[in-house]
């Protein structure tokens, strides 16, 4: 049986916002966007979460490393893919250091492909036995 994906989304970006949802519709079976990461906290706080998190690194309120650590803490089985162009201090090529922060899969923000996205995903998913 194939595994639901139930992804959530989040990026201070309207306009990347609409065109992420718009696209991740066509391949998930459920995408939640967001503007904010403290939206995507209260959300992780309720039942039925979503098992994937797609994330911008750099946004007003937190980043996505800080994000990526708050979920990670409530909810280790959360893939969570930081989407980003970079974030000052951190070396982004470092799979070390970016599961230190809770974060599965780096995806530089000019590469980001939903579908290829989501193929890597389903890979890593399958390595982890989630």
């Amino acid at each position: 049986m194939r595994e639901q994906l139930q992804v959530a989304y989040v990026d201070d970006d309207p306009v990347l916002r609409d065109t992420m949802s718009a696209m991740f519709r066509r391949l998930v079976d459920s995408i939640e966007v967001f503007a904010r990461p403290q939206e995507v906290i209260d959300r992780f706080r309720v039942d039925n979460r979503p098992n994937i998190l797609f994330t911008d690194g750099q946004m007003p309120e937190m980043t996505g490393l800080e994000l990526a650590r708050a979920i990670r803490e409530q909810h280790p089985a959360t893939t969570i893919v930081l989407v980003s162009t970079g974030i000052y201090g951190v070396n982004l090529d470092d799979p070390d250091e970016l599961g230190r922060h809770g974060i599965d899969l780096f995806i530089r923000k000019r590469d980001f492909v939903p579908s290829d996205a989501l193929e890597r995903v389903r890979g890593l998913r399958a390595q982890q036995g989630v």
